[in-house]
């Protein structure tokens, strides 16, 4: 077996799309999405795309000095709850566009309509700050 979608090892593949990469299904058939990555350990850096019925979704997170950068591709017709994870919700740097949900869980929720977004974390986040468990 060399592939970590097979249904054998599917938990794999669906931990890292989710949890790492931070891309799930917001309600069914991915007309909203929800992307909460959770960076941690020596992870630096993940990308993760997947084609749903309504275009292609995407989300890249990288770590430099303990420091993220979020960018996520919601296509047409899609909305999406965005989590960044960030000691607070004043050091995250949001697009114009994004509207505050709040903060909880070490996360500052943002709700977005289609589109190419980048989001930053100004202050350094330390790995532990950065994770959650996963539920």
């Amino acid at each position: 077996m060399n592939s970590f979608n097979h249904h054998g090892l599917g938990s794999v593949g669906d931990w890292l799309y989710r949890t790492v990469g931070g891309l799930a299904p917001g309600a069914p058939g991915y007309q909203k999405l929800l992307v909460a990555p959770r960076p941690g350990g020596s992870l630096t850096a993940a990308t993760t795309s997947l084609t749903t019925r309504y275009g292609e979704t995407r989300t890249q997170w990288t770590r430099s000095g303990g420091k993220p950068t979020l960018s996520v591709v919601v296509p047409p017709n899609t909305t999406a709850t965005i989590e960044v994870p960030a000691p607070s919700a004043a050091v995250v740097t949001a697009p114009a566009e994004a509207v505050p949900q709040g903060y909880a869980g070490g996360a500052a929720a943002y709700a977005l309509g289609s589109g190419s977004y980048t989001f930053t974390v100004g202050q350094r986040v330390a790995s532990s700050a950065a994770s959650r468990p996963v539920s």
